[in-house]
C-alpha cells in the first residue's frame, strides 16, 4: 500500500493516483490540477463541489501518511471539529461549530453522530475508536436531520472503509515513536472466486503512560493497548445484485484519563489536617506527574456486524443496510491526583445491544429530478450498573477514622426504539439553478427503568454534608415524533463557481437520565426523560475551483439555534462533592463562518489554509447551577446561576490551520521524496458548561512536521515524523476541583501535549 493523498478540501492536495505515481518518473502536466474527490454526503456518489452542504473530508492514505489514526487527530486539519476531554472514552464528545453532547448520561444520544459504513455508533466510548483500514472520514457540518439515520442536531462524521476488491493486494505497516508508542497495521485483498472478494485487515496500538506516577507502588497513566481486525466479503449474484458482508471487532484496555495539578497547592499549617497526605502531589503551571494511590481503568469491547444490499431496479438501486453491534464498557475511575485513596470504588459498566435497519430508494442522478426514499428502523438497548464507595476523611469531611459512604447504581434497562420515513429530492429549475426539498418523519420511543440505593447511616452523621443520590426507583417512559426537514437553494455563477443557501430543522430525540441523582431530580420536579433537543440551522455557501482547476475556494456562513439543548450540569458548596443534573437548556446558538482554500502552486508544491470563526453562547440559560465555589457576588443565587449570553463550552471562537507538501522524484532512482508540515492554532476555550472561570484554556500553536520518501512502483514508503515540533505545552482540558481539594484545577492532556518523534514504514506486497 502506498500513501498517496487524495484531495480534502481544507487539506493538502495531491493529484497524482496511484497509478500516475507508478508510471510517471517525473512531474506531468496532470500534476497541475487538483483532484476530484467523490463523497457521499447525500448517500449517492456526488463530487464534493457538488454538494450543498459544508463538508470536510480526510482519506484514510492522508491520515497514514500523517501518521494520524485518532478520530482526535481531525482537530489539527478541520477547524471547528474539537474533542471534550473526559475521565473515560464515554465522558468524551464530539463538537462540530461549537456544539456537542454536554451530558455523561448514557441514555442521551449524541449531538455530533459518527456512523461507520451507514451504521450509527452505540456510544461515544466506541465511536472514537482506531480509524484502521479507511477510504475517508467525512465531516458533515451543521444539523443532518435527513439522511443520516439517528438523526443528529449538530453535525456527522461518516466514516467509510475500503471495501474488497478482486485485484490481489497485501501490505503491512509499523511505526515506532516516542513513549514506546509502537503501531502495527496490515491488509490482505483479492478475489477468491470470479464473484466473491475478501479483505482482511487489522491493527495494534501500543503506548506508555503519558502521566508519570510518582508513586513507586503505581503505574503510569494515560497509555494504549488496543486491537482490532475487521472482515469483509464483497459477492455479486448477478449484474444486478451484490451484497457486502462485514464482520470486525475492536478491544481496549487503558488507564485513563489522569491529569495533572495545573497550580500548586497551600501547604497545610495543620500536619493532622485530612489535607496534610496532598504534599506529596506533584503540582505546577505545566504538570504531568502526579502521585496515585489508584488506579482509572477502562475497557471497550465491540463486536459489529453489518450486511449491505444493492439491486438495480432498473435505472434505480434500492439499498439496504442491516447493522448488528454488541459493546461492553467497563471504567473504573479512582485516580484524582491524590496520594490518598478518595474513590474507593467508582465502577460503571455499561452493555449495549443495537440493530438498525435501513432501506432506501435512489435514482439514477443527472436527471431533471433526482431524488431518494426510504423507512429506517433503531432499535438499541442498554444496561448496566455504578458503583462509588467514598472515603469521606480523604475530603475532610469526617473524622478519624474514615468514613466511608456508598452509592450504588443498576440500570435495569434504557430502550430507544426509532422509526422514520425520509424523502429528499433535488429539481432542476434552470440550467444552472437548483432547489432540494426533504422530509423527514420520526417516531420515538424512550422506556427507562433504574434502581438506587444508598445505604445512608442513620442518624447521617452531622459533618456529613455531601450531596449524594437518594435511594428509589425510576420507570418512566415517553415517546414523541416529530418531523425534520431541509430546503436548500443552489445557482451556478459559473461552470466552476456555485452558490447555494438554505435552512433546516433536525431533532434528537429525548435524552434520559442514568445518573446517580435521577430520584432527586424527580422529587424536585424535573423529569427522568427530558425534552428532544431541536435545532434550525440557516447557511448560505461557496464552492468554487479557479485558475484552471488550480485553485479551489469553499467557504459558509451558518447560524444555528437549539430549542432544548441536552446538558449535565454541576454545583457544588465548599466542602461537598459535585451533583450532577441533566436537564434542557432553553436555547444554544452558534454562528460563525469557514474558509478553505487549496492551491496546486506549482507541479511540486501543493498549499492550503483553512479557517473557522465560530460564536456559540446561551440565548437563554436562566437556570444554570453554579460552577464549584461560585459566590452570589459571582452570580451564584440559590446553587443556581444566569448563562444567557455566556458562551459555551470547548469551542475556541478562532481556529486556523495551514498546510503545505513539497514533493519531488529524485532522478533515475525509482523514489520519490515529500515534506509535509500542517500548523494548527486555536484561540482560548472554556472547558466547562457552568463558565468557570478556573477552567478556561489558553490558546495554542502546534506544528507537525514528516519527511519520507516512497518508490514509484509503490511498493514501499518510509517516513520519519515530528509531532509539536516546538514543544509547545497545552491541554485538552480542565477540571475544577477546588471544592473538595487545596488545588485549583488538574489539566487533561493529549499525547502531544510535548514533541514527540517517531519513524514508519509501509510495505505493500
Amino acid at each position: 500500500m502506498i500513501n498517496i493523498i487524495k484531495r480534502s478540501p481544507g487539506h493538502i492536495l495531491l493529484t497524482t493516483s496511484i497509478a500516475a505515481a507508478s508510471a510517471v518518473a517525473a512531474p506531468s502536466y496532470a500534476d497541475l490540477f487538483l483532484e476530484e474527490i467523490i463523497v457521499t454526503a447525500q448517500k449517492r456518489e456526488q463530487s464534493l463541489q457538488d454538494v450543498p452542504i459544508s463538508v470536510d473530508v480526510m482519506s484514510g492514505d492522508e491520515l497514514s501518511i500523517r501518521n494520524e489514526n485518532e478520530i482526535s487527530s481531525l482537530v489539527k486539519v478541520s477547524p471547528g471539529f474539537t474533542v471534550k476531554a473526559g475521565s473515560s472514552a464515554n465522558d468524551q464528545a464530539l463538537y462540530i461549530r461549537g456544539v456537542g453532547t454536554q451530558s455523561f448520561s448514557r441514555g442521551v444520544d449524541q449531538s455530533v453522530s459518527v456512523v461507520i459504513d451507514g451504521a450509527v455508533a452505540t456510544s461515544t466510548g466506541t465511536s472514537l475508536l482506531d480509524l484502521s483500514d479507511v477510504e475517508r472520514v467525512e465531516i458533515l457540518r451543521g444539523p443532518q436531520g435527513m439522511l443520516f439515520g439517528k438523526n443528529a442536531s449538530a453535525g456527522v462524521l461518516n466514516v467509510v472503509t475500503k471495501k474488497p476488491s478482486q485485484e490481489f493486494d497485501m501490505a503491512l505497516g509499523a511505526s515506532y515513536g516516542s513513549k514506546e508508542e509502537i503501531k502495527t497495521h496490515g491488509f490482505i485483498n483479492g478475489g477468491i472466486t470470479e464473484n466473491l472478494a475478501v479483505r482482511l485487515s487489522f491493527y495494534n496500538n501500543e503506548r506508555d503512560g503519558i502521566i508519570t506516577n510518582d508513586n513507586p507502588e503505581g503505574s503510569d497513566y494515560n497509555d494504549r493497548n488496543e486491537w482490532g481486525a475487521k472482515l469483509k466479503f464483497a459477492y455479486e449474484f448477478s449484474d444486478d445484485l451484490s451484497v457486502l458482508v462485514g464482520l470486525s471487532h475492536a478491544d481496549r484496555d487503558i488507564l485513563c484519563c489522569v491529569g495533572g495539578v495545573e497550580i500548586n497547592a497551600t501547604p497545610q499549617d495543620n500536619p493532622a489536617h485530612p489535607f496534610a497526605f496532598t504534599l506529596q502531589t506533584p503540582s505546577g503551571d505545566e504538570e504531568d506527574h502526579t502521585f496515585e494511590n489508584d488506579t482509572s481503568v477502562a475497557t471497550t469491547e465491540l463486536d459489529t456486524a453489518t450486511v449491505e444490499f444493492s439491486y438495480a431496479l432498473g435505472d434505480h438501486t434500492l439499498t439496504s443496510i442491516s447493522s448488528y453491534a454488541e459493546s461492553n464498557l467497563v471504567s473504573d475511575y479512582r485516580s484524582v491526583g491524590l496520594s490518598r485513596t478518595l474513590l474507593v470504588a467508582n465502577t460503571s459498566i455499561d452493555d449495549i445491544e443495537q440493530f438498525t435497519q435501513e432501506v432506501r430508494i435512489t435514482s439514477p442522478g443527472g436527471e431533471a429530478v433526482d431524488y431518494q426514499f426510504g423507512l429506517y428502523y433503531f432499535d438499541k438497548s442498554l444496561s448496566g450498573s455504578s458503583l462509588q464507595v467514598l472515603d469521606a476523611y480523604a475530603v475532610g469531611s469526617a473524622p478519624f477514622p474514615d468514613f466511608i459512604y456508598q452509592t450504588k447504581l443498576a440500570i435495569k434497562g434504557v430502550a430507544n426504539k426509532s422509526y422514520a420515513a425520509f424523502g429528499q429530492a433535488t429539481w432542476d429549475l434552470t440550467d444552472t439553478t437548483r432547489v432540494t426539498a426533504g422530509l423527514r418523519y420520526n417516531y420515538e420511543d424512550v422506556d427507562l427503568r433504574m434502581v438506587v440505593t444508598n445505604p445512608i447511616i442513620d442518624p447521617v452523621p452531622a459533618y456529613l454534608t455531601f450531596p449524594f443520590a437518594a435511594p428509589g426507583v425510576v420507570d418512566e417512559e415517553r415517546t414523541d415524533n416529530a418531523l425534520s426537514w431541509r430546503l436548500i437553494v443552489e445557482h451556478d455563477l459559473t461552470d466552476a463557481a456555485m452558490v447555494y443557501g438554505s435552512v433546516a430543522r433536525g431533532y434528537k430525540a429525548p435524552g434520559a437520565n442514568t445518573l446517580s441523582s435521577v430520584v432527586v431530580a424527580k422529587a424536585t420536579g424535573l423529569n427522568a426523560i427530558i425534552d428532544p433537543e431541536i435545532p434550525t440551522n440557516f447557511e448560505v455557501g461557496l464552492k468554487s475551483t479557479w485558475m484552471d482547476n488550480r485553485l479551489m475556494l469553499n467557504a459558509a456562513m451558518f447560524y444555528t439555534e437549539f430549542q432544548d439543548f441536552h446538558a449535565t450540569v454541576s454545583n457544588a458548596e465548599a466542602g461537598q462533592l459535585p451533583n450532577f443534573n441533566l436537564n434542557n437548556v432553553d436555547e444554544l446558538r452558534s454562528q460563525g463562518i469557514e474558509i478553505e482554500l487549496n492551491v496546486k502552486a506549482t507541479e511540486h508544491l501543493s498549499l492550503s489554509a483553512n479557517v473557522a470563526y465560530i460564536d456559540a453562547v446561551f440565548e437563554s440559560y436562566e437556570g444554570a447551577q453554579c460552577y464549584n465555589g461560585q459566590t452570589e457576588a459571582q452570580g451564584c443565587v440559590n446553587n443556581n446561576q444566569d448563562l444567557s449570553g455566556k458562551e459555551a463550552s470547548n469551542s475556541p471562537d478562532w481556529s486556523y490551520n495551514f498546510t503545505g507538501r513539497y514533493e519531488r522524484n529524485i532522478a533515475d532512482s525509482g523514489v520519490n521524496a515529500y515534506a509535509l508540515a500542517t500548523y494548527y492554532w486555536q484561540d482560548e476555550v472554556q472547558y466547562s458548561a457552568a463558565g468557570n472561570p478556573m477552567t478556561k484554556g489558553d490558546a495554542y500553536g502546534l506544528l507537525d512536521l514528516t519527511l519520507g520518501v516512497e518508490s514509484d512502483d509503490g511498493k514501499y514508503q518510509l517516513q520519519v515524523y515530528v509531532k509539536n515540533v516546538f514543544d509547545e505545552f497545552y491541554v485538552a482540558g480542565l477540571s475544577d476541583f477546588t471544592s473538595i481539594v487545596p488545588f485549583p484545577r488538574v489539566n487533561s492532556l493529549d499525547y502531544t501535549y510535548e514533541r514527540r518523534m517517531g519513524v514508519s514504514a509501509t510495505y505493500n506486497f
